[in-house]
């Protein structure tokens, strides 16, 4: 899709020195991410996180609001699958999203810093992290909550 390949190339005017933040803005020398939390989309992160969310409709119009309508959510690979198994649809959206979202919303107690190093290859370097903080690193990631792809090339 076009508008969204343009969204990624399009950086952001709140910039921070050798910091990449959420939501595609960058800057070439980038030695860590800004995570979600410390953001000024969190509160509507937050807002949208803790409602409950019941079909696919209801969370691709979530992920849009969190992502300021630039970018429309669809999830149709999701429906796809949910459509044709009732057990697993409920299932998802009983339990599944619901752990999903509260490890979102653990991310500011989980992580005592705002920012997450990015390790290089080639170079040495070393990042701890708990299992907690890395299940809320997945988390964020399924609502697009980190740089990624043509995001942040850098981490490719």
């Amino acid at each position: 899709d076009q508008s969204i390949s343009r969204r990624f190339r399009e950086p952001s005017r709140n910039l921070t020195e050798g910091k990449m933040l959420p939501w595609g803005a960058k800057e070439a020398n980038v030695d860590s991410i800004v995570l979600p939390h410390a953001t000024k989309q969190w509160a509507v992160v937050e807002e949208q996180l803790k409602v409950e969310i019941k079909t696919v409709a209801k969370l691709s119009e979530a992920m849009t609001t969190i992502h300021n309508k630039r970018v429309q959510f669809r999830n149709v690979a999701l429906q796809r699958v949910l459509d044709n198994k009732p057990e697993e649809s409920s299932q998802f959206f009983k339990e599944t999203l619901p752990f999903i979202q509260n490890l979102v919303l653990k991310i500011p107690e989980t992580f005592k810093e705002n920012e997450l190093k990015i390790l290089r290859i080639g170079k040495p370097g070393m990042l701890r992290l708990s299992c907690l903080q890395c299940a809320c690193l997945n988390a964020a990631a399924f609502f697009h909550l980190l740089p990624r792809g043509k995001m942040c090339p850098e981490l490719s």
